[in-house]
């Protein structure tokens, strides 16, 4: 089985790939060329605490490999130690929401569910939550998601799950999930949602008393096309602020079928306290966002629609303005971009390149850190440099001794034989030490990734899709 995964929304080809980047600007590639698939490690045994891991995996919830769970996953844990896992579960077609195919059939939709998987310290097994989406006060509601969009996960302070997406009403299209939802978790199953921003009006105004200055809404600010956007939410990512307030960058379409590239995209931020704002008005930017924020100040990582184009990063200012640039070479960059900071201030940044600035396919997997607060990523290290897919659907964690551990999806040799999930850690020397996980032979396992570490002992806990199997599972690793 050759793999292609264009139909899983990942951009790319499976081939045979040169190992390098191009140009572009300073950055130290430190590489690591170790691409077997049986031991990945070669025989060799890490150091302590990964010198005797052992993984064991978990169903979540089982569907069917064309109607699966599993979907842009998120996992995240609370001080407690309760996991979350939210993530898409394709439900039934809906036949009003079938697209139109040129010279063709109508080709049916999916309408998603929103799942919140909960699984409490002690317990054995998750329960499996659906969110209401019906409940959210958006006009002409529709309870279910038609555009997965990505979705993200955080705490308030009062230590309740919120969940990010673009859900509600429809926007340029019948069916389009074109607002920004917040749903907050008020108790088992219960969930309470707020609509914050539901066109580009937010940001964009004519009015004599633009909710921003227009300066930060971008040069079309002034402009009706600017203000006739309608689907926004897209590709949101979630922080709580260390005041307390949560931030959600988001992606605002406007005239999306204009075929321009979609430089008629916005990428903006919608915070509880302070309102809406422009990161990168105008620009086509925000597509795999990601939101932290460091030392007080806002920083996110993204790449560009439509293709995945570069993985910038920038950091906003006390003015308000953004500032950085992209930090990939000018790769081709697939889904997911992982920002993270770890406990000594290193912020690190995962991508996976599709290919490099030449167009040539690498399929490289990418750990960039900085050390002035991401302000640059001069040093880069590849944990995999394999011959076909490895390093798609990344997701980083550090330790609590500010060592990096990596989750993604891995191919391995000809053919994917035995693709699944794979972790990667890189000891004090700076080796990176490789594990699989559930690489079943021709099983299309390992998709979107999400890791979080045990805050006591570093335990990597993973949530992933297997997609013959329609499931969405976690694996736990044990010290």
């Amino acid at each position: 089985m050759k793999l292609s995964l264009r139909g899983l929304g990942l951009s790319g080809l499976i081939a045979l790939a040169a190992c390098g980047g191009g140009g572009g600007n300073n950055n130290v590639i430190e590489g690591d060329d170790d691409d077997e698939v049986v031991d990945p490690n070669g025989g060799l045994t890490a150091p302590a605490p990964w010198s005797n891991v052992s993984f064991t995996v978990q169903d979540v919830e089982v569907k069917s490999p064309s109607q699966p769970a599993g979907r842009g996953g998120k996992l995240v844990r609370d001080a407690a130690g309760t996991l979350y896992y939210t993530y898409f579960r394709a439900g039934p077609t809906v036949a009003a929401c079938d697209i139109a195919i040129f010279g063709g059939e109508r080709a049916p939709s999916v309408a998603m569910d929103v799942i919140v998987a909960v699984k409490t310290a002690g317990a054995s097994s998750f329960a499996i939550e659906q969110v209401p989406l019906a409940s959210v006060p958006a006009d002409r509601n529709q309870s279910f998601v038609s555009n997965p969009l990505g979705l993200d996960a955080t705490f308030d302070t009062n230590g309740r799950l919120v969940v990010t997406m673009a859900a509600g009403g429809p926007g340029q299209f019948t069916c389009a999930s074109s607002d920004l939802v917040v749903a907050t978790r008020t108790g088992a199953g219960a969930y309470s949602f707020g609509v914050p921003v539901t066109s580009s009006d937010a940001c964009c105004s004519d009015d004599t008393t633009p909710p921003i200055s227009l300066e930060l809404c971008g040069p079309n600010a002034s402009q009706g096309a600017c203000r006739s956007g309608f689907d926004v939410g897209g590709w949101s990512a979630v922080v709580r602020r260390e005041s307390g307030a949560l931030a959600v960058s988001y992606s605002d379409s406007h005239f999306v079928t204009d075929e321009d590239g979609q430089k008629s995209t916005d990428y903006e931020l919608w915070q509880s306290v302070g309102g809406v704002s422009g990161i990168r008005p105008w620009s086509g930017f925000g597509r795999w966002a990601v939101l932290r924020e460091y030392q007080g100040a806002l920083i996110t990582a993204f790449s560009k629609n439509p293709t995945g184009a570069g993985a910038y990063v920038l950091k906003q200012q006390v003015d308000g303005s953004w500032t950085g640039e992209d930090q990939s070479f000018g790769a081709t960059v697939g889904e997911r971009v992982a920002l993270e900071i770890a406990p000594n201030g290193t912020i690190g940044l995962a991508y996976y390149a599709l290919k490099d600035n030449s167009d040539r396919t690498i399929d490289d997997l990418y750990l960039c850190e900085s050390t002035d607060g991401g302000v640059s990523f001069p040093t880069c290290s590849r944990p995999e440099t394999a011959t076909l897919i490895a390093g798609a659907n990344p997701s980083l964690a550090y330790d609590s001794q500010s060592r990096p551990v990596m989750s993604y999806y891995y191919c391995g040799s000809n053919g994917c034989p035995n693709d699944g999930l794979r972790v990667a850690w890189r000891d004090n020397t700076g080796k990176w030490w490789k594990y699989n996980i559930a690489n079943i032979a021709n099983n299309r396992s390992g998709f979107y990734t999400s890791l979080v570490l045990d805050p006591t002992t570093d335990e990597p806990i993973i949530a992933f899709q297997d997609l013959t199997r329609g499931a969405a599972m976690v694996a736990y690793g044990n010290f």
